[in-house]
């Protein structure tokens, strides 16, 4: 059995948009969606703010538990050893 949905979206704008489990009023899901929509602005600029010596970059292995293989720091780095 598939679970009750309630969806907000842009026409026009993939992926603009929000879904959210049960049922909600036409009012809840958009104030949730601007809500949403306010999170990924405030994101937005910071990182198109910040300098690229502030961000933290590096190759992993596996996605829900990563693994550090090599950290791709601003100077360049060696790999780790047994990241084979």
């Amino acid at each position: 059995m598939s679970e009750i949905m309630t969806v907000a979206s842009v026409p026009g704008h993939p992926g603009a948009g929000l879904m959210e489990y049960g049922r909600l009023t036409r009012a809840e899901i958009i104030r949730r969606l601007r809500a949403h929509a306010e999170r990924q602005k405030a994101e937005a600029e910071m990182v198109l703010s910040m300098s690229d010596d502030a961000f933290d970059c590096r190759i992993v292995r596996g996605v829900h538990v990563q693994h550090l293989i090599e950290r791709l720091d601003p100077t360049p780095s060696r790999p780790m050893e047994n990241a084979g």
